[in-house]
């Protein structure tokens, strides 16, 4: 993973519990990134998330610490969400590139080791495990995502049943 700074906002540390999967919609890293600095969606002070993984596979780190409260999935930004931003249009781009999806995993992997957190789904609304945006839309707000299947029910088995004991249901 390598180092690339957005623009955001301080909102305080947190002890990571969760990590978030969602996709950019779009297949342009900087456009994604500036997107979020600039507040696009009227979320206040912008959009920020820990991590993001290009089309190329290379993951960055975008906020200082994966330990910051960040502002990426409503409902687990100040309860340990860790949020990792996977740029593609949708679902089947990101099925399709290998290359991206095997550095998903091993960065998903990394995440939860070093924090001990549960390589599986099943405890959302103990907001413990790893989820999708949509998941996390549906269960704990109760909310569709605006329609956005984040980043996809297939895409989220195959990652955490990559997992060390991972586990999706």
């Amino acid at each position: 993973v390598q180092e690339e700074r957005m623009h955001y906002k301080f909102r305080g540390d947190m002890e990571p519990t969760a990590v978030v999967l969602h996709f950019t919609g779009g297949d342009d890293f900087d456009i994604a990134k500036t997107t979020m600095e600039t507040g696009q969606y009227n979320y206040q002070n912008g959009l920020a998330c820990h991590l993001m993984v290009d089309v190329n596979g290379v993951g960055y780190q975008l906020m200082d610490s994966l330990q910051e409260i960040s502002a990426c999935q409503r409902g687990l930004n100040t309860n340990g969400g860790i949020g990792i931003e996977i740029v593609g249009k949708n679902e089947a781009t990101l099925k399709a590139n290998v290359t991206q999806k095997n550095s998903v995993k091993q960065i998903v992997q990394f995440i939860v080791d070093e924090f001990v957190i549960p390589p599986n789904n099943t405890n959302i609304a103990g907001k413990a495990g790893v989820f999708s945006h949509q998941q996390v839309c549906k269960v704990i707000l109760g909310t569709e995502c605006n329609g956005k299947m984040d980043p996809g029910e297939d895409y989220m088995k195959e990652i955490l049943t990559s997992l060390d004991d991972g586990e999706y249901t």
